[in-house]
C-alpha cells in the first residue's frame, strides 16, 4: 500500500511539474496580440444617424438624418456610462405646407449600455436621455419655389429619451464600429408649429438607425 502511495505521490508531482513547464512554453504565445478583443475600455466614437419619423410628426417630416459625437466611460464589468451631442436636420415632405422649412435638432443625451458579452463582438442594451434643442424658421422653399409665411423663428427645448440594443466590434486594440437601432421619443407640441393642424400630436418619435467608428482611448 506505501509503495502504491509513494507511485502516485511521484507521478502526481511529475505531472504537474510537466503541465506547469507546458503552460510556461505557451505563455508567450496566449498573451499574443488578440487579447484586447476581450476588453471594454473607454471610449470616442462618431456616429452617422437615419431617423424614420413615425406618427404625426412623420406626416410632416418624413426622414432625420445626421451625426453624434459621443464619449464612453468604462464601469466594471459591463457598464458604458455615455455622454453625447450631435446635429440632426428633419426632412420636409414634399408637398407639406408648416410655415417652417428649416427644422434642426442638437440632441444633448446622456445614458448608458450594458454588455451582454464581451469580445470581439460585444452586443448591449441602452437607454439615453437629455434634452432635444430645436431651431424652426422660415426659408427659401422648393416645394412652392418661394419664400414660406409663416411665424417667427422658433427655437424650443425638450426632453427626449431613447431605448434600444446595438453592438461594438473591435478591429484593433483601438479601433472598431459600433451598429445599432433605437426608439426614440421626445416630447413636442406640434401647437409650437402647425397653429392650424385640426390633430395636432405632442410627440416626435421614430426609429433610429445609427453606424459610426469607435476609438479605445484605454481606462
Amino acid at each position: 500500500m506505501k509503495i502504491i502511495l509513494l507511485i502516485f505521490v511521484v507521478s502526481t508531482l511529475c505531472f504537474t511539474q510537466s503541465y506547469s513547464q507546458s503552460l510556461n512554453t505557451k505563455t508567450p504565445a496566449s498573451v499574443g496580440s488578440k487579447d484586447y478583443l476581450k476588453q471594454l475600455n473607454n471610449q470616442v466614437f462618431l456616429s452617422y444617424t437615419y431617423i424614420r419619423n413615425l406618427g404625426n410628426f412623420g406626416n410632416t417630416y418624413k426622414y432625420g438624418s445626421g451625426i453624434y459625437l459621443n464619449y464612453g466611460k468604462y464601469f466594471p464589468n459591463s457598464w458604458l456610462a455615455v455622454a453625447r451631442v450631435g446635429f440632426i436636420n428633419q426632412e420636409l415632405r414634399a408637398g407639406v405646407d408648416t410655415g417652417y422649412t428649416d427644422f434642426k435638432v442638437y440632441p444633448v443625451h446622456i445614458g448608458g449600455r450594458f454588455y451582454v458579452y464581451k469580445n470581439m463582438f460585444m452586443p448591449y442594451f441602452s437607454f439615453m436621455n437629455g434634452l432635444n434643442l430645436i431651431t424652426n424658421s422660415n426659408h427659401f422653399s422648393p416645394q412652392s419655389n418661394e419664400t414660406t409665411v409663416g411665424g417667427e423663428d422658433q427655437f424650443l427645448v425638450r426632453y427626449a429619451y431613447q431605448v434600444g440594443f446595438g453592438f461594438d466590434v473591435k478591429f484593433t486594440r483601438q479601433f472598431g464600429i459600433n451598429l445599432n437601432i433605437n426608439y426614440n421619443n421626445s416630447f413636442y407640441d406640434d401647437g409650437d408649429l402647425y397653429t392650424e393642424n385640426p390633430t395636432p400630436s405632442a410627440m416626435m418619435t421614430g426609429f433610429e438607425y445609427s453606424a459610426g467608428i469607435s476609438y479605445d482611448i484605454g481606462k
